[in-house]
């Protein structure tokens, strides 16, 4: 399946993710930005909606907002061969689609390392009427 490969979301800050991390259509992942900064929940999104505010939540109700949001309307699928090496490449683009990542940066990782899995991402998509709450557990630290 392609749609799994398309969140690198090479327009974004946020890194690229492997296939297995973004998420597909209609999903929110959250998991740890890997080989840069280890005290870092990346937060990603395909819907019809961007992410507008994604918040931290520990057991003890202490919350960590988000400190950077992206987004990129209509994504783009890389290209592919059409027939044959040397030839063009088709790209597919995601219409009416937004793919988004969120950043949250840990203030205390000790204390989430030893009370994350109690924790959840609350993930708020769209704004005015249409808006919706998604809620994702928080992810193993690294």
């Amino acid at each position: 399946m392609i749609l799994p490969a398309v969140l690198g979301l090479g327009a974004c800050t946020a890194p690229p993710v492997p296939a297995d991390l973004a998420p597909r259509f209609g999903e929110v992942k959250a998991h740890f930005v890997t080989g840069r900064d280890i005290d870092v929940i990346e937060v990603r999104a395909l819907e019809t909606s961007a992410i507008r505010a994604a918040t931290l939540v520990m057991p003890d109700g202490s919350r960590v907002a988000a400190e950077q949001i992206d987004a990129e309307g209509s994504p783009r699928l890389p290209g592919a061969p059409t027939s044959g090496i040397g030839l063009s490449t088709t790209n597919t683009t995601l219409v009416g689609q937004i793919a988004s990542a969120a950043l949250i940066r840990l203030p205390e990782p000790p204390a989430y390392r030893r009370g994350w899995q109690g924790g959840v991402i609350e993930v708020t998509l769209g704004d005015g009427a249409g808006w919706i709450v998604e809620r994702v557990a928080a992810p193993p630290p690294p």
